[in-house]
């Protein structure tokens, strides 16, 4: 499948998993039958995700597909999957080993220092929340 299409939004087939559905296994199963489905879009998170995972590999279900998955790229969700962490999809994420900037480096390494882990998503969110709220305290000379 093309780029094109991929980015043009063709969806022969829309489905909607249902959360925390995935022991019955009757959607991975009608994912993997659907012969039009060049595709798939997930938002699945956590442990659904895990589930999505572990179900659609063993069914093949993402071989010849493309995937888009919103929050997979993230290290709360990365890590739990470990081995089973799918290769060539299209996710997003905030890819924290791989930022090689001065102050990124210095603010992980603090990070890894005070609390003995890699920051994840939420840790980057809330350091550059309150910096954005402190310069803007600084700027407005008050509250």
């Amino acid at each position: 499948m093309s780029m094109r299409r991929l980015l043009l939004g063709y969806f022969p087939v829309q489905y909607c998993l249902a959360v925390a559905d995935f022991a019955k296994q009757k959607q991975v199963l009608f994912l993997a039958s659907e012969p039009l489905s060049d595709a798939i879009f997930n938002v699945t998170f956590g442990g659904d995700l895990a589930k999505f995972v572990r179900e659609g590999s063993i069914r093949y279900l993402f071989e010849d597909r493309a995937v888009v998955s919103l929050l997979t790229g993230e290290p709360e969700y990365l890590t739990p999957l470990g081995a089973e962490t799918p290769d060539g999809w299209i996710v997003t994420g905030y890819p924290g080993a791989d930022i090689a900037t001065e102050t990124h480096e210095r603010f992980a390494s603090a990070y890894v220092a005070k609390f003995g882990e890699d920051p994840k998503t939420g840790s980057i969110l809330g350091y550059n929340s309150v910096l954005t709220i402190a310069a803007a305290l600084c700027k407005a000379g008050s509250t």
